[in-house]
């Protein structure tokens, strides 16, 4: 009898007491065992601990400490996993049904050679809008960015991920994927969704820096063949003014 592969999920956090919980309950309501949770909360002072803490009977690790920013928050996660495999999970985010981590667990159990399984995601639950998931390809990460996949849907092996570069506020997981597309021997697009993604997160509120650092990304990684990406980002760099205008976004992190 096959060994179940053990899930680490990741949900970093700060004063989202109002988002947290319909995260957690996707994670508890699973119905796949073999799964760590860890919550890294960074010093939250609107009953977001207090949230936590109301689940500390459940299989829940957590710290509640002061960061420089969600990437020094998933890279402490980091430190304290201990399954094979890992997903971020953020606040606000939650799986799109009970049997996501069953899915991914079978799809892994298929094939040892997988080194990264991902999915789609709805934007809000409301709107309802489904993201289908791209190959994962380089050309793909210069023309969409992180419009390719997101890293809230994609599950990779333990030993292929490296810690987040604190050098970028807003796209260090852009930078994390170029790394990843040259050091995965095999991956599994499935093309449902995973998560329901809530949009307007830090990244949109501060937009302008948010497609600087993707342009910046994308220049690092591939010099000339970066202008590639100049059309994805302008577009991108538009609709996100668009929303802002409208008073779409929150100020949540």
């Amino acid at each position: 009898m096959k060994t179940l592969p053990k899930i680490s999920i990741i949900t970093v956090v700060y004063n989202a007491v109002t988002l947290l919980e319909q995260t957690i309950l996707s994670v508890l309501e699973q119905d796949y065992s073999s799964v760590e949770y860890i919550i890294i909360d960074g010093g939250s002072s609107d009953g977001t601990i207090a949230l936590i803490q109301k689940y500390a009977s459940y299989p829940v690790v957590w710290i509640s400490e002061k960061d420089s920013g969600i990437y020094d928050a998933m890279n402490k996660g980091l430190k304290l996993v201990t399954g094979e495999w890992i997903v971020f999970l953020n606040a606000g985010d939650f799986l799109a049904s009970s049997h996501i981590l069953s899915l991914v667990a079978s799809t892994i159990t298929k094939n040892t050679r997988l080194d990264l399984v991902y999915g789609g995601i709805l934007l809000d639950a409301k709107e309802g809008l489904y993201v289908h998931p791209k190959e994962f390809t380089t050309l793909n990460l210069l023309f969409w960015g992180t419009g390719t996949l997101c890293h809230q849907a994609m599950f990779i092996k333990k030993e292929k991920i490296t810690p987040y570069s604190l050098a970028y506020r807003y796209k260090a997981e852009l930078d994390s994927y170029f790394d990843l597309v040259s050091r995965i021997q095999e991956y599994k697009r499935i093309d449902e969704p995973f998560v329901v993604y809530l949009t307007g997160g830090a990244g949109a509120q501060n937009f302008v820096r948010n497609h600087l650092e993707a342009l910046h990304v994308a220049f690092k990684r591939k010099g000339i063949l970066s202008i590639m990406a100049l059309p994805f980002i302008v577009y991108g760099f538009f609709i996100s003014l668009g929303h802002y205008w409208k008073g779409k976004y929150g100020n949540y992190y």
